[in-house]
């Protein structure tokens, strides 16, 4: 059970959970221009909350620099995963 934790894709899966609610609300609604409106204003502000967070990585990093977590985010790439949504 260990072992998932530590997976990349295990952290590319919490990554997506937030994609969740997009992508069932351009299953539910018909496509007008308020609801697209709203989907990309949404896709918009949850891409810029995790571009902040893998920015905060490097600083906190040094920081606290005894701390294995900060290694392990710098190592499984996450300054990609905004860019993805």
């Amino acid at each position: 059970m260990k072992n998932i934790f530590k997976s990349k894709y295990f952290l590319y899966f919490l990554l997506s959970l937030p994609s969740i609610p997009l992508f069932i609300g351009m299953a539910s609604y018909p496509w007008t221009e308020e609801i697209y409106g709203q989907l990309t204003h949404s896709s918009g502000e949850t891409a810029v909350r995790l571009l902040i967070l893998t920015l905060l990585i490097s600083p906190l990093k040094l920081i606290f620099h005894q701390n294995g977590f900060w290694k392990w985010m710098m190592q499984h790439r996450l300054s990609y995963m905004p860019f993805s949504i």
